[in-house]
């Protein structure tokens, strides 16, 4: 049977008809991957433990902003759009994959869940403390998903470097908040963009630790970097 992975959800739409889903291709990173996604409701904030028990692994998706309150600021005045319910969830889902080791990739919204889950905060928009910064990141409605935008490099002698095969990655990029340093405890540095913003982290002594700033779920059908994030998800989810 193939590995199962939990693929986290969003909530959108007005209230009282909110919808609830995914993009598509994260699903379709993980199928081709070898995996099984299974989508995660919002409403399982209270099951993260139970859920983390049943799956082999997790992807912990992109979306709105995460809340500041989580850790310990005042909303910026361009904080996008918020889900609580969504903060309840994957933040305590990462607490718990970390805690019990569960295999876990956390893209763009998902490597700053990582964070925060451990500890860490947040840029809240970069464009405040950089406009330059801010129009490289933002691609939204400038580039296609499958457009590689900026450089990263990783670092020297990382597991993402061993595990993407490279060591400068041309990535694409649709955020306008990131990881602020010092990196929370239980993570390390495994990429910057050229500017010097987090782009990648890792948990080294975790079996698949990984959080990544940019959309590998749009490149990694001409991609092989983007590819072995889901490869190694799904390898380290069979094991």
């Amino acid at each position: 049977m193939k590995p199962l992975v939990g693929v986290t959800c969003d909530l959108w739409g007005e209230a009282g008809a909110e919808r609830e889903g995914v993009n598509r291709a994260y699903a379709a990173a993980v199928w081709q991957a070898g995996g099984t996604p299974v989508l995660i409701s919002v409403e399982a904030a209270d099951q993260a433990a139970d859920l983390v028990a049943r799956l082999d692994g997790l992807l912990v998706t992109g979306g709105g902003d995460v809340g500041p309150e989580r850790f310990g600021e005042p909303a910026h005045p361009r904080l996008g759009r918020v889900t609580p319910e969504r903060d309840d969830l994957e933040i305590a889902l990462v607490q718990q994959a970390y805690h019990e080791d569960l295999p876990t990739l956390g893209v763009c919204r998902g490597i700053q869940v990582m964070a925060v889950a451990l500890g860490g905060s947040l840029i809240q928009d970069l464009a405040s403390e950089s406009q330059e910064a801010g129009d490289r990141h933002d691609q939204h409605g400038k580039e296609g998903r499958d457009k590689a935008t900026h450089l990263v490099r990783l670092e020297p002698s990382s597991q993402m470097e061993a595990l993407v095969g490279a060591r400068e990655l041309s990535v694409n990029s649709f955020h306008h908040q990131a990881v602020r340093e010092p990196i929370p405890p239980g993570l390390v540095l495994a990429g910057r963009s050229e500017e010097g913003l987090v782009e990648a982290v890792e948990a080294p002594d975790r079996r698949f630790f990984f959080g990544v700033q940019w959309h590998p779920e749009h490149l990694w059908q001409n991609d092989p970097a983007a590819a072995r994030l889901f490869s190694g998800l799904v390898s380290a989810a069979a094991r």
